[in-house]
C-alpha cells in the first residue's frame, strides 16, 4: 500500500491519523532516549524469562514501574 492508498483509505473509513513533524526526534530527544530504555529493558526481560511475545504489554508495563523507580541525575536526594 502505498503512502496515497493508506491516506485515501484512512478518510474513507473516517480514521484521523495525527502526524508529527519531520525533525520531532530532535524536538524529543529525552523522551527518545527514555522509550528506548524502557524498549530496551522490555527486551531484557523478556529475554531473561523465557515468555513469549505475547507477553510484550506486561513486560513493558514492568520496565516502565522498574525504570521509574531507577535513580538519576535530576532526581538524587540531597
Amino acid at each position: 500500500m502505498t503512502s496515497n492508498q493508506a491516506v485515501r483509505n484512512m478518510l474513507a473509513n473516517r480514521i484521523e491519523h495525527h502526524m508529527t513533524a519531520a525533525d520531532s526526534k530532535n524536538q524529543t530527544p529525552l523522551i527518545d532516549a527514555t522509550m528506548r530504555r524502557v524498549q530496551d529493558i522490555t527486551r531484557r526481560l523478556l529475554k531473561a524469562s523465557n515468555l513469549a511475545d505475547g507477553y510484550w504489554a506486561l513486560a513493558e508495563t514492568v520496565a516502565m514501574e522498574l525504570h521509574n523507580h531507577f535513580p538519576t541525575k535530576r532526581h538524587v536526594l540531597k
